[in-house]
């Protein structure tokens, strides 16, 4: 009744003849998973195509990017400055511009500290990123002179 199972038997540790086409086929699979896992960490290094607004932004990282006149999502795209931090450094700007009636909050990367968030740490990583220049500043408008 209990026979003992063989190696070369049916049972969990017996020895399965192999068919030269499964194993082709085995090699097969494993090859196109190599690839193909190969050919996506290339892609994910490389990051999405650049087009429209990304390319733009990453041409503004190139030249520089101006805290005075920056959107929350130019800012977000700087190292280590994520959406809240760029939304915080966003209203802190807005707020001082219009209790200085001043366009430029930040005349130099240092005064970013200024920021809740941001440390000396944080302004050194960032100020290679950072363009800080009065010519590209919008004017100043007077509204109180304007009537408005």
């Amino acid at each position: 009744m209990n026979e003992p199972i063989s190696a070369a038997g049916d049972g969990p540790n017996a020895r399965v003849d192999r068919d030269p086409r499964f194993e082709l086929a085995r090699c097969a699979q494993i090859l196109l998973l190599v690839v193909f896992s190969g050919l996506t960490g290339v892609w994910l290094a490389r990051g999405p195509a650049l087009t429209g607004e990304s390319a733009s932004l990453t041409a503004a990282l190139r030249t520089g990017i101006d805290p005075n006149h920056a959107d929350w999502y130019e800012l977000a795209q700087l190292p280590g400055v994520g959406e809240a931090l760029a939304r915080r450094i966003v209203a802190f700007r807005d707020a001082e511009q219009d209790r200085r009636k001043d366009r430029r909050v930040f005349s130099r990367p240092a005064d970013l500290v200024q920021v809740r968030g941001i440390g000396e740490k944080t302004v050194r990583r960032l100020g290679a990123f950072l363009q800080m220049d009065a010519r590209g500043a919008p004017p100043i408008v007077d509204r109180a002179a304007d009537g408005g």
